[in-house]
């Protein structure tokens, strides 16, 4: 509930934000939300030079969803990789891929893939481009016809604070 408010969900639409509710269901992009808790495999400060934390951008984000519908409830836990960092002269790149699993069974829920800039890491020799993993690195390339629906919704000043409190503290 507390993520569907924090991305735009209204009182109104009783499926996102009433658990009582018969079609109770989660956005499918709380697949991103997870992936918060993993233990990182790596240190930045081991894997580039200079890193801060000041410098970092997300740059990109790819999300599998594995399970759908997505449950409303479970114990998740999110098992994190790096994939690979590349040298961009005066910064990096660093992608790391997270799979969240349900604990109970270990049924994977999720499959996300982060791309982080980190202005200021470059320059250490390393790859110069990013390697091709298929649909993750693929470029979107939208259809050439109108879209289905255009929905315009103006955000709320308190909806980024309800969204962090979502997990997504970075």
């Amino acid at each position: 509930m507390l993520y569907n408010l924090g991305i735009g969900a209204k009182r109104t639409e009783l499926p996102y934000v009433f658990e009582g509710n018969e079609n109770f269901q989660v956005l499918p992009t709380y697949g991103v939300i997870p992936q918060f808790d993993a233990e990182m495999p790596f240190s930045f400060d081991d894997v580039v030079p200079n890193f801060s934390p000041m410098m970092l951008l997300h740059g990109e984000q790819y999300l599998e969803i594995k399970k759908y519908p997505i449950p409303t409830s479970a114990r998740t836990k999110s098992y994190a990789k790096l994939i690979e960092v590349v040298d961009k002269g005066s910064a990096a790149i660093l992608k790391s891929g997270v799979t969240t699993v349900n604990a109970e069974n270990g049924e994977e829920l999720f499959y996300n893939e982060s791309t982080v800039f980190l202005r200021g890491c470059g320059g250490f020799g390393g790859q110069k481009k990013p390697a091709d993993r298929g649909a993750a690195t693929a470029a979107n390339v939208p259809p050439k016809r109108a879209p289905d629906v255009v929905v315009e919704s103006t955000t709320t000043a308190e909806q980024a604070a309800v969204y962090r409190l979502s997990g997504d503290y970075k």
